[in-house]
């Protein structure tokens, strides 16, 4: 059950809401207290964050309310809150708490009190701390905690986290068992950190670096030692990432499911084949189309050959970053010279994706994209399992809202959203 009304209105909700297994909430008050009561046995997920569309009102969580009944509830494995203090009153309980717990969230909050026991997290696979403030005395310690931790996400409020604290804790061979690391937005992580940190992580698939300092030491690393094992990489706004280092992965590690960068360049892609045919999302932008030759179908077609060859995407997010800098209108890039711009045109090589049926989300936001009629049709006849298309197909309004209503009316269940906010606030 998600809930994101006012509180009084959901006690008219009360008398039905028993045996529930998920809740989730923007607000903590005497409804959800009741909630959690009659809840107790079957509660698998409680999750209290802020309303996404009313994020400037959100109101901290008094969390000595909370603790004593989460205690209660045997089946609670997944606890996600923001805006919390967990201070040395509540320390006790909350350890006891999270004894249950195989995912722990904590976004814009602090944790001034590490659980007190060595079990305390022992069953913890799962720990996103964002934006959530940590002593740095007790860093070390809490990662102790985690002996079975798979996934971990740890985003400084500041950008800069206590990371030799975290290749200390590394180096003592520690966290063999982690998949997954997010450390988006650290800024101070140098290159040589990551480079260090992916030497440490024998197991490591995914990493998610976007907005961070990852650059040619941490790419050699991960080539080397990783090519053949790594499935997950965002690099978006890495000044590091050239479109040489973004263009390395996708031609030498095969076993790629997601892969996000800001750009690569048209040359580099035409010039070497990709290996990674198992991707399932690809989120790029392609950059200098005016430097291949020829009129638009030669010239498109070494670009969606590359592409079509990717025949599990599921998610493709294609952009010309030439387009990306500026907007005419929302969702709309600001024309150049389109004689040399990415388009999704017939002419230009658009049926050469018809291999893209597994294609079920489309963002163009950083296209200058003109889909006439026919494109539509396309469209319509190629990609039967499309469920949402972020951003303008053409740029006329009129046309754009006409447009979007025929694919609605030709493929049930479609959804259209000018932007990506506004397609990510339709999920949350």
């Amino acid at each position: 059950m998600r809930y994101y009304g006012e509180l009084h209105l959901l006690q008219q909700l009360l008398p039905g809401c028993t045996q529930l297994r998920y809740l989730e909430v923007a607000r903590y008050g005497e409804e959800v207290k009741q909630l959690l009561q009659q809840n107790a046995t079957s509660l698998h997920t409680f999750i209290c964050k802020t309303d996404p569309l009313f994020q400037s009102k959100r109101e901290p969580v008094v969390i000595d309310k909370v603790w004593h009944l989460l205690k209660e509830i045997p089946t609670l494995r997944v606890l996600e809150l923001e805006s919390v203090i967990v201070s040395d009153y509540e320390g006790r309980m909350f350890g006891t708490v999270c004894q249950k717990l195989t995912r722990l969230s904590l976004v814009d909050s602090k944790l001034l009190e590490r659980p007190k026991s060595e079990r305390d997290l022992d069953s913890l696979r799962t720990l996103i701390l964002d934006r959530s403030y940590v002593p740095n005395e007790d860093q070390l310690q809490l990662f102790q905690l985690c002996p079975v931790l798979e996934h971990l996400t740890w985003k400084s409020r500041t950008g800069s986290l206590q990371i030799l604290n975290f290749l200390f804790f590394l180096n003592s061979g520690k966290f063999q068992r982690v998949t997954s690391l997010d450390i988006s937005n650290s800024s101070k992580t140098t290159d040589h950190d990551f480079a260090k940190i992916i030497s440490l992580l024998p197991g490591l698939i995914n990493l998610n670096a976007a907005n961070t300092l990852f650059g040619y030491e941490g790419t050699r690393a991960m080539i080397e030692l990783k090519r053949d094992q790594i499935q997950e990489l965002n690099f978006l706004d890495c000044p590091n990432i050239t479109s040489m280092v973004a263009h390395t992965f996708l031609s030498s590690c095969p076993r790629l499911r997601k892969f996000a960068a800001s750009s690569v360049s048209a040359v580099d892609v035409v010039r070497q084949h990709w290996v990674c045919l198992e991707l399932q999302e690809l989120d790029i932008s392609i950059a200098n189309m005016e430097q291949l030759p020829g009129p638009p179908f030669p010239r498109h077609k070494g670009i969606y050959d590359q592409l079509a060859a990717l025949t599990k995407l599921v998610v493709l997010r294609l952009g010309d970053l030439g387009c990306a800098s500026s907007s005419t209108s929302v969702g709309t890039p600001a024309p150049r010279n389109q004689q040399f711009m990415l388009d999704l045109k017939l002419d230009s090589g658009l049926g050469l994706l018809s291999t893209l049926n597994r294609l079920r989300e489309l963002d163009v936001t950083n296209m200058y994209a003109v889909m006439e009629f026919g494109e539509l049709q396309w469209v319509v006849r190629n990609w039967r399992r499309l469920e949402r298309v972020i951003g303008s197909v053409h740029p006329n309004p009129p046309q754009r809202d006409l447009s979007n209503e025929f694919l609605r009316d030709q493929l049930p269940g479609l959804k259209t959203f000018s932007s990506r906010k506004e397609a990510w606030l339709s999920e949350v």
